[in-house]
């Protein structure tokens, strides 16, 4: 109703730890290793930076300038905090990292073992092997099943040419008899593979 109470003081306090103003550079293509500068202030000998849940020495170069390395393999595309602690624990402000995707080969599976798979009751299934080529952590095994279309299943990332899934198959909802279908593999980076038959 635009009435307006008395005054009261607000007291605004100069930041007391270190401060972020820029990065250079911001952005970076994933699987690829950053070399990169953190201007600001207040920085302190043997600050650290955090950067994607890990904590990553720095070079004191002086008060408002840092060198550190971002090791970007396996980090995918999007868009990350990144803040910088010093050794008294005072942490900075955060500002956002950019991790632009890389166009990494296809992946290609030769073969998959068993190819007969039983699901059984439970869902359950045995260790699953997937060899092959250009294979990415994180990658999806999917099976293409009737009633569900595609059910895509995590797996064990063990080299770029051998990943195990030993993840349960969800309940089927209606049951069907023995049969052949596809299987296919998809990587973090949305790169589909192409498709093998299994039973």
């Amino acid at each position: 109703d635009k009435q307006v109470s008395n005054k009261v003081p607000f007291v605004v306090e100069a930041p007391q730890g270190p401060q972020i103003t820029s990065l250079l550079p911001k952005e970076g293509q994933t699987n690829t290793v950053v070399s990169m500068i953190v201007n600001g202030a207040r920085f302190g000998t043997g600050a650290v930076v955090n950067f994607n849940g890990k904590t990553i020495k720095t070079t004191f170069l002086n008060r408002s300038t840092l060198g550190v390395s971002l090791d970007l393999k396996g980090v995918a595309a999007g868009t990350y905090p990144f803040s910088v602690t010093n050794p008294d624990k005072k942490t900075s402000n955060i500002v956002y990292f950019t991790v632009t995707a890389k166009q990494l080969p296809r992946p290609v599976i030769t073969q998959i073992k068993p190819s007969n798979i039983k699901i059984s009751s439970a869902g359950a299934s045995n260790p699953v092997y997937i060899l092959g080529r250009n294979f990415q952590n994180g990658a999806l095994l999917s099976f293409r099943l009737p009633f569900v279309g595609s059910i895509g299943l995590p797996t064990n990332f063990i080299n770029s040419q051998t990943l195990v899934m030993t993840a349960q198959f969800p309940r089927i909802p209606f049951p069907f008899p023995t049969q052949r279908t596809n299987a296919f593999e998809t990587n973090p980076d949305k790169q589909v593979s192409n498709s093998v038959q299994v039973t």
